[in-house]
């Protein structure tokens, strides 16, 4: 009996392995925060990576530490970068698109209204 344990705890620890992600990794410095989990992307199809990373905008994207994409198609990436409007993109640090559309890039930026550019 305790050879048949084992040989399925060895298959099953091998499938589990087998399975991991590769070449994807996030540093919290050993300190669990929001999305530890993997719950930090509740809209539909959306995407987040990283500490404190929120994605609940469908097809949003966030990527960073702190990142947020809270409307649909909506991309944020950078440490605390924030993309607030339908499809608005934010790329840096600290970086705020505010609007339909709206993009910010740059450091940090911050973008205002359908349409605006920082």
């Amino acid at each position: 009996m305790a050879s048949l344990s084992t040989s399925t705890s060895t298959a099953v620890s091998t499938a589990v392995n087998a399975a991991k992600a590769h070449y994807y990794s996030v540093n919290d410095n050993g300190t669990q925060q929001a999305n530890y989990n993997n719950d930090g992307a509740t809209g539909t199809n959306a995407l987040a990576a990283g500490t404190n990373a929120s994605a609940a905008g469908a097809s949003s994207v966030a990527v960073g530490d702190g990142s947020n994409a809270q409307s649909a198609g909506a991309v944020a990436i950078g440490q605390n970068a924030s993309a607030t409007g339908g499809k608005a993109v934010s790329i840096g640090s600290g970086n705020t698109a505010n609007g339909d559309g709206a993009v910010a890039i740059g450091d940090p930026s911050i973008a205002t209204g359908t349409g605006a550019v920082a």
